[in-house]
C-alpha cells in the first residue's frame, strides 16, 4: 500500500497526492480540515514539537513517504526556528 504523511497540512497539498492509497495530515487544531477529509485524508491534530503526537503521526508508516511542509519563516527566536525547521 502506497501512502504519504505529510505535517503543515493544508488544502493546496491534497488534490496532488491523489495516487497514494492513504494518505495522512498532522495539522494544528485550528486548521480547517473539511476539503481534506472529504478526500479521504485521515486527519492527525496536533504539531511538529508534541513527541506524542508526532509519533502518533507516524504510527504504521514504515516504508512510507513524509513530506514536511511545517516551517516559520519569521521566528521571534532562533530556538522557536529551530524546534520546528530543524532536527535536533
Amino acid at each position: 500500500m502506497s501512502r504519504a504523511h505529510r505535517d503543515g497540512a493544508d488544502d493546496r497539498f491534497a488534490g496532488s497526492a491523489t495516487s497514494c492509497s492513504r494518505r495522512r495530515a498532522l495539522v494544528l487544531a485550528e486548521e480547517h480540515v473539511s476539503q481534506l477529509r472529504q478526500q479521504g485524508v485521515e486527519i492527525v491534530t496536533g504539531g511538529v514539537r508534541e513527541l506524542e503526537t508526532v509519533r502518533a503521526f507516524v504510527a504504521g508508516a514504515q516504508g512510507t513517504a513524509l513530506i514536511h511542509m511545517a516551517a516559520v519563516i519569521h521566528p521571534k527566536t532562533v530556538a522557536q526556528f529551530e524546534a520546528i525547521n530543524a532536527r535536533h
